[in-house]
């Protein structure tokens, strides 16, 4: 996958999640917000043109806010 087609499937997919925060169900924010995550750190692995350890410390980052986002979702 190409980080233009990444790029992409990040913008739908956080269009996606934004669009379930004005819905009922929080069916859509679930599964749709934590993908758009996961997309970034799959970006941020396959974009590498940093520093091999600023690379780690982003994708790190990237990591707990995931863990961040899971958690916030917890009634």
């Amino acid at each position: 996958m190409t980080v233009i087609t990444l790029t992409a499937a990040v913008v739908v997919i956080a269009a996606i999640a934004i669009a379930g925060e004005y819905r009922p169900t929080r069916t859509l924010v679930y599964v749709f917000k934590p993908l758009t995550t996961i997309l970034i750190i799959a970006l941020a692995v396959l974009a590498g043109q940093a520093e091999a350890a600023y690379q780690r410390l982003i994708v790190l980052g990237l990591v707990l806010s995931l863990a961040g986002d899971v958690f916030l979702m917890l009634p």
